[in-house]
This record gives C-alpha cells, structure tokens and sequence, in this order.
C-alpha cells in the first residue's frame, strides 16, 4: 500500500515539477529583458538605449474573421513552393506607447506571484511525501499541507489569468489585423481542476480527523 502512494506521490512530484518548469520556461524572455533593462537605466550604462517606444515583441494569438480562408502563404522548401496558410500563433514587432510602461510591473508582478505559488506547492508536496513515508498519514498537519498546495493552486490559476488578460488588453490597444481577429485563451479551467481536488482531499482528510476525535472522546 505504502509503495503504491509513493509511486503515486513521485508522478504527481514530476507533474509539478514539469509545469513550474514550464513556467519559467514561457516567462523566461520576458524576465531576462525586464531585469536587464531596469539594471541598465538604473546604472545608466553607456549602452543603454530602451526606447520605451522603440517596437517589443508581442507573442499574439489569432483566430481567422473567415474560417476556410486560407489568405496568407508561406514558402515550403521540401517542394520549393508557396502553400496558402492561416496563421495562430505569431510573434510581432510592434511599437509600445510610454503609458504601457506600467503594464509591464503587473504583469511581472502576476507572473512571479505564479511562480512563487508553484514553489511553494513544490515545497510543501515534498514535506507531504515525508510525512507519508513517516507513516504520519491521517495528521492535521497533512491536512494544512493539502490545504496549502490547493489554496496555492486556485492563486496561481488566478494571477496567470490576471497576467494574461492585462497582457490580452495590451495587444488590442497595440494591434488591429485585417484578416485575423486577437483571442486569448485566459482561463485554462483544466489547470482549476487539480486545486480544486487537492482541497476536496484535505477536507475529506479534515473530516475523517474529526470523526475519530469525537470517537475517541465518546469512548
């Protein structure tokens, strides 16, 4: 039995592993090219040149106004020939007005929330795992453990939505396409799920503790 919650524990281990690594991965320009622009204009270095609205990059996501329109092209080389494509995902160059300087602070704000929240359920997973190979299962300490790692959960969702949607509202008072509207796929519901689970377990937990309490105190 023991084995088992392990084997299952050390999946669930990689699962978070993989996704913070994830994060840092997607966040990871951004974060380099914020810390190394302040660092310059705070030292004022000889090669400081930020335009604040010099053109950024803008990783844009797009749907089609005419599904089956195929309007745009793209050079293939394994037949050296045009084919017609509708573009998704794209990165654009595009010039930032100086009121969007603020929009970057809330959106790294957001983002190092998430990855401070996805530490932490890191962290606390492993704590979990200890205690489980300590045989200390049926705890109110696991019960705070679970009840981090859920709470943690449901605040990094909301702070990659938040993220998302300011970085979304940027995009379409920078960007207007012809054929291509802007979309953003802000609340990834799937992500909601496994939170959600985590504190239904704590309380289960919770609940299982309190029953055993009252029998102790009956007997």
């Amino acid at each position: 039995m023991k084995t088992k919650i392990n084997i299952i524990c050390v999946l669930i281990f990689v699962a978070i592993v993989g996704s913070f690594v994830n994060f840092v991965v997607l966040e990871w320009h951004d974060f380099v090219w914020g810390v190394t622009t302040g660092w310059d204009a705070a030292g004022e270095s000889k090669d400081y040149n930020y335009d604040p609205n010099g053109p950024a990059e803008q990783f844009i996501t797009l749907l089609p106004k005419e599904y089956g329109l195929y309007s745009d092209s793209i050079y293939n080389e394994k037949t050296a020939e045009m084919i017609p494509v509708q573009y998704r995902e794209v990165v654009m160059k595009v010039k930032e007005a100086k009121e969007f300087s603020g929009v970057y602070i809330f959106r790294m704000l957001f983002g190092l929330i998430a990855g401070a929240m996805a530490l932490l359920q890191l962290i606390v997973f492993i704590r979990f795992i200890v205690s489980i190979n300590k045989s200390i299962i049926f705890d109110w300490s696991n019960v705070v453990k679970l009840r981090t790692m859920g709470y943690s959960m449901l605040i990094q969702f909301a702070a990659i939505a938040l993220h998302n949607y300011i970085y979304y509202k940027q995009q379409l008072a920078l960007i207007e396409l012809e054929k291509y509207k802007l979309t953003i796929d802000m609340w990834d519901f799937y992500s909601l799920i496994p939170g959600l689970g985590v504190l239904l377990i704590a309380e289960v937990f919770a609940f299982g503790l309190k029953l055993r309490e009252e029998q102790e105190l009956t007997i």
